[in-house]
């Protein structure tokens, strides 16, 4: 939503930005309590949820591009370009931000260090980067409302915190966090007494949850970009240390009786959105961990390789001949759509010449239907199939070279 006088910030974020922006969202204090419910939270679980929140910051590295877009009451919108790298060092999650200031202007440069030391450094157009501990509420840009501090949230490390309720956010429920600052942001920044940061009651299942959340229709349209240019395909499943770590320490994740049974819905659940990639191999994985990393690797080899299969004419037909038995295509008016005969006739991707009585009555559906078929049978997993067909021409009769 773009309220007037506020900025914006639009991206297609990496899976761990997304997560923040997900699950929490925060405001300032002005010495104002935040709004209550009635609610008693586990402080236990609450602090369980913050130190998961705490940890899962850029636990993996992230770029992500963006637009900042400034709506103000009386004037031009402004629109400024920036990009951002997310990582760990030893001290917490250090975020880098760079912001294109005007057409042929400078770029206004961050580097800010959060967790409980936390640190900036500022640098514009050619200067070299300086500490600038007072820049943290400084405007982004002179104009803008949004700081640094919005977008780092350091306060979630402040130590002095205290959970206040519960409350519903989008209506998910959240615990209330009440932060209090460290004597020396105090005396920094006087203004501010508090915040208040809203964090899903179920951090870390939301989170595991993520990717599955995350199959979006942008997403989906990337996948079908892939299958449209005929190339192989395999799923990759990142943050699987998550689940590891919900399984052994958090009673694991509701719903699932274990791990087994939480990837086994999973994967049923995603292939159910992603239903146009047939067998494509799906691999659970965790880049901080090195988990199940090398049979990404090994994935990609075995797609290399199965992309050079000769598939056997006779069983081609005995296959195609089969599943049509099975499940017989959909009749278009009194007629349905037939094969006559098959046959391999390229590799990467697989192409099939099939003769049929008319080419137009195969429909989408179907071909999918008979394109799973073949993954199955010859065991194609994640690798793409292109039929060319070729409509019987009226008063012609087919052999098995094709049409006479």
């Amino acid at each position: 939503m773009n309220i007037p006088g506020q900025p914006s910030l639009r991206s297609g974020l990496f899976p761990a930005l997304r997560a923040i922006a997900l699950t929490c969202v925060a405001a300032t204090c002005l010495g104002a309590p935040a709004s209550r419910s009635d609610a008693q939270p586990d402080k236990a679980d609450a602090a369980r949820v913050l130190d998961q929140f705490r940890r899962s910051l850029w636990a993996d590295p992230v770029y992500a591009e963006f637009d900042l877009r400034q709506m103000p009451r009386r004037g031009d919108e402004r629109l400024f370009h920036g990009r951002l790298w997310g990582a760990q060092n030893e001290r917490g999650p250090i975020t880098r931000f760079e912001l294109d200031v005007g057409k042929g202007g400078f770029t206004h440069r961050l580097l800010v260090q959060s967790g409980p030391e936390p640190a900036l450094w500022v640098s514009d157009g050619g200067t070299s980067g300086a500490s600038n501990d007072h820049a943290l509420v400084m405007p982004l840009i002179s104009g803008l409302e949004m700081t640094p501090f919005d977008l780092t949230m350091p306060y979630l490390y402040w130590l002095d915190f205290g959970v206040s309720g519960l409350q519903r956010i989008r209506g998910r429920p959240a615990f209330i966090y009440l932060f209090t600052p460290p004597a020396d942001f105090s005396l920094a920044y006087p203004g501010i007494k508090s915040m208040a940061a809203y964090l899903d009651t179920q951090y870390a299942v939301s989170y595991t949850h993520l990717a599955m959340d995350g199959v979006t229709q942008q997403d989906k349209a990337i996948a079908g970009e892939a299958v449209k240019d005929r190339k192989p395909i395999a799923i990759i499943v990142n943050k699987w240390d998550l689940v590891h770590e919900a399984f052994r320490r958090d009673g694991g994740i509701p719903g699932s009786k274990s791990e087994r049974d939480y990837r086994e819905k999973y994967e049923k659940e995603l292939f159910n959105r992603l239903f146009f990639t047939p067998g494509a191999p799906l691999i659970f994985v965790s880049a901080m961990s090195g988990f199940e990393v090398s049979r990404m690797l090994n994935a990609a080899v075995k797609l290399h390789r199965t992309l050079d299969k000769k598939l056997p004419t006779a069983r081609l037909n005995e296959t195609l001949s089969r599943l049509a038995e099975r499940t017989p295509p959909p009749a278009i008016g009194a007629r349905r759509f037939k094969i006559y005969y098959a046959t391999q006739t390229g590799n990467r991707p697989f192409r099939i010449k099939i003769f049929c009585n008319r080419e137009e009555r195969l429909m989408e559906s179907y071909r999918r239907y008979l394109e799973a078929g073949l993954v199955k049978e010859f065991e194609l997993n994640g690798c793409p199939i292109e039929f060319e067909l070729v409509g019987k021409p009226r008063g012609e009769e087919v052999n098995r070279s094709g049409w006479k």
